[in-house]
């Protein structure tokens, strides 16, 4: 959570950064820097088609139309109402468990950038008073306090000596890297490509 921390404190160096880290934690687990209370759960690199249940929400294609990757969460996190016939889910309570997608020409730039969107879906899901919101509504409000904030944040990771280059964000290759999506009246499919 050092992403939220940033807008009013300095961004902690490497090194200040590796003495704080769980040597033997989940690989990505999204953590409260203060409490070190897990938030969540995020995978990088997962296939679109392999996490979905239900049509992918036209929304959610539009919020990240202009983007490298794209979010979605685990069954785990959604609820759907009983015969619903709306696209329409909404996150459950606790923890949540958030997949990066990613597109074809992604960089380790596009992968931050995504990770900071899950960190701050995570933040939203504890702060108090939240009320359950659908999913698409939960990245989108996340989406507009990253693009607040982003830049900034990037700026001061790197004037604290964080690598630019490699994305340590993510070990190994993704499982899949989307390609295109096709729209159809109400479905969108996933082509990608596996390793």
């Amino acid at each position: 959570m050092v992403y939220r921390k940033s807008r009013n404190s300095r961004v902690p160096d490497p090194a200040m950064t590796a003495a704080r880290e769980r040597i033997f934690g989940r690989s990505g687990t999204i953590r409260d820097i203060d409490t070190g209370i897990s938030l969540g759960r995020c995978n990088i690199g997962s296939s679109f088609s392999d996490i979905l249940r239900h049509p992918i929400p036209l929304e959610l294609l539009d919020l990240f139309r202009q983007e490298r990757y794209l979010i979605w969460f685990d069954q785990r996190s959604l609820h759907q109402a009983q015969g619903s016939q709306s696209e329409e889910s909404t996150l459950i309570s606790g923890h949540l468990y958030i997949h990066i997608c990613l597109k074809e020409g992604y960089s380790s730039k596009d992968i931050l950038k995504g990770w900071v969107h899950a960190v701050e879906l995570c933040h939203q899901r504890y702060v108090p008073g939240t009320r359950r919101l659908p999913a698409v509504e939960a990245l989108r409000l996340a989406s507009l306090t990253v693009r607040e904030n982003l830049e900034d944040f990037v700026g001061q990771i790197y004037s604290a000596g964080w690598n630019r280059d490699d994305s340590v964000l993510m070990t190994g290759t993704p499982a899949a890297i989307i390609t295109n999506i096709r729209l159809g009246t109400q479905v969108g499919e996933e082509e990608k490509k596996t390793r």
